[in-house]
C-alpha cells in the first residue's frame, strides 16, 4: 500500500492501486476489496 500512498498525482495512484490488486487481492481478498470499494473517500488528500 506504500506505493499508493506514496503516489505524485492520482494518474500514479490509480496505476499502483490496479497493480496492488492485481497482486494481493487472492492474498489479502477484504484489503484490496475495500480499498477499492472506497477510494473515493481514501483518495481526497490528492484534492
Amino acid at each position: 500500500m506504500k506505493p499508493i500512498y506514496k503516489a505524485n498525482n492520482e494518474e500514479q495512484v490509480n496505476l499502483r492501486l490496479l497493480a496492488f490488486e492485481e497482486k494481493w487481492a487472492k492474498k489479502y481478498t477484504l484489503t484490496s476489496k475495500s480499498s477499492l470499494d472506497n477510494w473515493l473517500k481514501l483518495s481526497s488528500f490528492f484534492e
